[in-house]
């Protein structure tokens, strides 16, 4: 295994937020636009070391400083696949093992945020 390599990123939204229907067409939300962009702006000014070769382990502690946020899991997908089109992973179908979690006593997410550990299992 690799040192695991770690980031604070935005809290994403929701997956009952990621996308929209419109005159019978479904298209990314402005809200997932926006988070994306900003969530990739923030990747990129923090360092990582390299590429993280599969398969690979995460851990999601997100903010919970507001009861209503929701569902810890609806908020996975949008953050594993910013990962992989940012190329911190290649594809996440190789996370084979992971964590997702509410940081109730925001012990390493900051508020409004999702603290992110990714290492290589091999």
């Amino acid at each position: 295994m690799t040192n695991p390599v770690t980031f604070t990123l935005p809290m994403p939204p929701s997956m009952n937020r990621l996308w929209r229907a419109n005159r019978g067409r479904v298209h990314v939300s402005q809200d997932y636009k926006a988070w994306k962009m900003e969530a990739s702006l923030r990747l990129n000014q923090q360092k990582h070391v390299g590429e993280i070769h599969p398969p690979y382990r995460v851990v999601y502690a997100f903010d919970r400083r507001d009861e209503r946020v929701g569902d810890v899991f609806n908020r996975e997908k949008a953050l594993s696949d910013l990962l992989q089109s940012q190329g911190v992973i290649k594809d996440d179908k190789y996370i084979e093992d992971g964590r997702v979690y509410w940081d109730r006593e925001n012990k390493l997410a900051p508020p409004g945020m999702v603290h992110c550990t990714v290492e290589s299992l091999k």
